[in-house]
């Protein structure tokens, strides 16, 4: 499903295209991830700007795409499980972080960074 353009839609384009994909509607997702079909329709128009981590992973479960393609237009799933196992952590935790940098401002990107940076000096 991934070509070179996903990487410059949004995550809405891309759940999108993934529901499109699949060929189930709002109301598929809606039950199937328990969640108002309100707001699965706001995920899908872009109205809803930020996703929860818990809501993101069931519906990329049940449209079977990765978390990270979804949120970063990338599908490095298997690199999300290394970097997860490596650092003691959920991959859930892993997914919850690119969520928030997708989503983060320059600024809030940059602060982000700078805290990985630091961190790592302090495991060094």
């Amino acid at each position: 499903m991934q070509n070179d353009y996903d990487f410059w839609m949004n995550w809405n384009d891309r759940l999108r295209k993934a529901r499109d994909a699949a060929h189930v509607s709002d109301a598929d997702i809606s039950a199937a991830c328990k969640v108002k079909q309100p707001s699965v329709h706001a995920w899908m128009t872009g109205k809803t700007k930020n996703i929860e981590a818990h809501n993101l992973l069931a519906v990329c479960r049940y449209l079977n795409v990765s978390p990270f393609w979804v949120m970063m237009g990338d599908d490095l799933g298997a690199e999300t499980n290394m970097v997860a196992q490596s650092a003691k952590v959920g991959a859930g935790d892993v997914i919850k972080l690119i969520a928030l940098f997708a989503q983060a401002t320059d600024d809030g990107k940059a602060f982000i960074l700078e805290s990985a940076v630091a961190a790592e000096k302090l495991i060094a």
